[in-house]
């Protein structure tokens, strides 16, 4: 059986967006959730999750979720009925509500992932200390 999770994006379009989740992931997520997920090429932004489901989408092959990035949910079950309140009232999508609502630190709206070139020697005795700070890190 496959799991999958509707989610809300802080982005001006009008449906939900479908990822696929493991079981535990399945078992663990709760509406209201915040999760971090790819949208297009190369962004992630930070979802909040609307619903858990079994159904497939018919129209695209739904990716994987990212990364779960709370242990309990950020909003109720009645906040997400007042949003979709106000995006009907405000002829509005659930997005820009989410992204009006939410504080801006809740919401992750692109990331890039630096990592270290296996193909390029550094020698770390020529590195300042914050370069090799850096290095350490990737």
């Amino acid at each position: 059986m496959q799991y999958f999770v509707d989610v809300i994006l802080p982005i001006p379009l009008e449906k939900l967006f479908t990822y696929r989740i493991t079981k535990a992931e399945f078992e663990f997520i709760k509406e209201g959730m915040r999760v971090a997920v790819p949208f297009g090429k190369r962004k992630i932004y930070t979802a909040l999750v609307h619903h858990c489901h079994h159904e497939q989408p018919l129209v695209y092959e739904a990716k994987d979720i990212h990364q779960i990035l709370d242990e309990t949910p950020i909003i109720t079950q009645s906040q997400l009925q007042l949003w979709h309140w106000i995006s009907k009232y405000y002829m509005c999508t659930l997005g820009e509500v989410m992204r009006a609502a939410l504080p801006s630190a809740f919401l992750l709206e692109s990331e890039s992932i630096i990592s270290k070139r296996s193909d390029i020697e550094i020698n770390d005795s020529e590195l300042k200390d914050d370069e090799f700070l850096v290095i350490e890190a990737l």
